[in-house]
């Protein structure tokens, strides 16, 4: 193919076409994280798509390049379901972490009130949360907490946190893309995975963040109940989808802490396997829940972890590895 006249690229921090040539696209690829001198309007680390012209035998032809550079759109995930205690922090945390293992630039936005993610991971004092951000009080990179090499955390204050206001309805009218906008301006950085750690309910709070998923995976527990609430779930996420006008994927669920040795579990792992969705299978292993009582995950806590591998592989599958 010869070499093309010029490329229009898509600009998703302002929504717009701009020409850039064969030579500054080379110098992007190349370079990929530094502004470009003579385009200072061009924010390289915004591109999703790159429509590419080129003339031969005196006809423009076009093709479509997806994905050119490390960034390219922020993938936008969290774990729900309207139930406590099936895991969703842990699973969420642990996931983040094993993406940005495998180089996947992360940020793990705490947005529970509850702030287990942050307590978590974060043993020192903060000084900015997730609701200044949102408000305006801080901007988002000095609020972002480092925990490792690629990941990140937005935290949330447990104690004297104003997170909670935002399951207003009538603040959520006022600003009805806050979450959307939060995703952007990661995406403007760079960042490849935005992992979000909610609340079990499904209020106006988790709801504006739901909205402005690509997905939501849905971890659930070996018990009955588990299998009317992702039931629930689906009719839930399928009503806010036809509100909302959007299409946020539901496609996979992870059972969490399964023993294979009770016969209890498995039987409802063979009543998942029946469900139309991806199912990944987390092992009960009490290193989780120990590693975290340090502040730890299970892949520095307990590396020879038999729930390490599983973690991994949705991480992968998150990230379309």
């Amino acid at each position: 193919m010869p070499n093309p006249a010029f490329y229009w690229v898509i600009d998703s921090c302002h929504y717009r076409l701009q020409r850039v040539t064969t030579g500054i696209l080379r110098s992007h690829i190349a370079v990929k994280s530094r502004r470009l001198d003579n385009q200072a309007d061009y924010h390289p680390q915004c591109i999703s798509v790159v429509y590419m012209s080129y003339f031969l035998h005196g006809e423009i032809k076009s093709i479509y390049l997806n994905d050119i550079q490390k960034g390219g759109r922020v993938k936008r995930v969290a774990l729900h379901i309207q139930k406590g205690g099936v895991g969703k922090s842990s699973i969420s945390g642990h996931v983040a972490w094993a993406a940005a293992e495998s180089g996947v630039d992360t940020v793990l936005i705490d947005s529970d009130p509850q702030a287990n993610a942050s307590s978590w991971f974060i043993s020192d004092q903060i000084q900015f949360e997730l609701a200044d951000v949102l408000a305006g009080r801080a901007k988002l990179d000095p609020a972002l907490v480092p925990i490792r090499d690629n990941l990140r955390i937005l935290p949330t204050f447990a104690i004297g946190g104003d997170l909670q206001r935002y399951d207003d309805a009538a603040t959520m009218y006022q600003q009805p893309h806050l979450f959307g906008d939060l995703c952007e301006s990661l995406e403007a950085m760079g960042v490849q995975l935005a992992m979000f750690d909610l609340s079990p309910g499904m209020g106006t709070l988790e709801q504006s963040i739901i909205k402005s998923l690509d997905e939501v995976i849905t971890p659930l527990t070996p018990e009955f109940f588990s299998l009317d609430g992702i039931e629930i779930f689906r009719e839930s996420l399928a009503e806010l989808n036809k509100n909302q006008r959007t299409n946020v994927v539901h496609r996979r669920i992870v059972a969490n802490m399964i023993n294979r040795s009770f016969r209890r579990h498995r039987d409802i792992v063979r009543e998942f396997e029946k469900m139309d969705y991806q199912l990944f299978e987390i092992p009960q292993d009490s290193k989780i829940a120990e590693g975290q009582l340090y502040h730890e995950t299970v892949f520095t806590y307990a590396p020879k972890s038999k729930a390490i591998p599983e973690l991994r592989r949705l991480a992968s599958a998150i990230m379309g590895a």
